[in-house]
């Protein structure tokens, strides 16, 4: 076989590739694991334990398929309208939300510090977009092009 004929990488079926929502699980297992561990860690951790019902065991293929599920989902309702969420067919349960929304936010004072820099982003936009036909208007308005 030729050099280039092999894969690049050799995928083990026994150990599928890491699933963001898994990382972040696992990340948050660890850090609530620590002895400088915040209780805001550990309080994460144990809405994830009890959701996956883990209890000290080991994480396996069952709660691999429940995160990545739920992961998925958790993603799609933070970016889609509020009327698209409303339609889903699975949505995680609201204390694995708010978990979630720990872990992907270690900071939680700048949740709505980005929604106001998305609102204020947005009128800024309009207001840029409104200035162009203005100027656009002008120009052609003075030129005799409309």
């Amino acid at each position: 076989m030729d050099e280039n004929d092999k894969p690049l990488f050799e995928i083990d079926e026994n150990y599928p590739l890491l699933h963001p929502g898994v990382l972040q699980v696992t990340m948050a297992q660890r850090m609530a694991s620590g002895e400088d561990a915040s209780k805001r860690a550990k309080d994460t951790w144990k809405i994830i334990d009890n959701w996956l019902g883990l209890d000290g065991k080991e994480f396996g293929p069952e709660q691999y398929s429940k995160v990545t599920k739920a992961w998925n989902a958790y993603r799609l309702m933070t970016i889609q309208t509020p009327l698209f969420v409303e339609g889903m067919a699975y949505k995680p349960p609201p204390e694995v939300i708010r978990a979630f929304d720990r872990m992907s936010n270690p900071y939680p004072k700048t949740v709505s510090s980005v929604k106001t820099s998305a609102i204020k982003y947005a009128i800024m936009v309009v207001a840029i977009v409104i200035a162009a036909i203005t100027v656009g208007i002008y120009w052609a308005s003075t030129f005799n092009l409309i």
